[in-house]
C-alpha cells in the first residue's frame, strides 16, 4: 500500500519517522522513505508503541530538534 501511495509523487516536506526498539524499530522509517524524500528515521531504545509515554524527555528533544531543522 505504501508503494502505491508514493507512486503520486513523494512528500516535498521533510519527515520524522520514530518507533520504539521494542515495537515498530525501524519500521516507520522504512515505511516512510517509500512515501516522503527528506526522512529523518530514528530508534528510540527502551521504548515499544508507547513513545511519549516511555521516553518523554528524549521524544521531546528529538521532535524539538527536528523542528528546528
Amino acid at each position: 500500500r505504501f508503494k502505491a501511495w508514493g507512486a503520486a509523487g513523494k512528500l516535498a516536506m521533510p519527515v520524522l519517522a520514530l518507533g520504539g526498539a521494542a515495537a515498530a524499530s525501524g519500521f516507520p522509517g522504512m515505511a516512510m522513505q517509500q512515501l516522503a524524500g527528506q526522512v529523518t528515521a530514528e530508534i528510540i531504545p527502551e521504548a515499544g508503541h508507547w513513545l511519549m509515554e516511555e521516553q518523554p524527555e528524549l521524544m521531546a528533544g528529538k521532535i524539538i530538534a527536528f523542528c528546528r531543522g
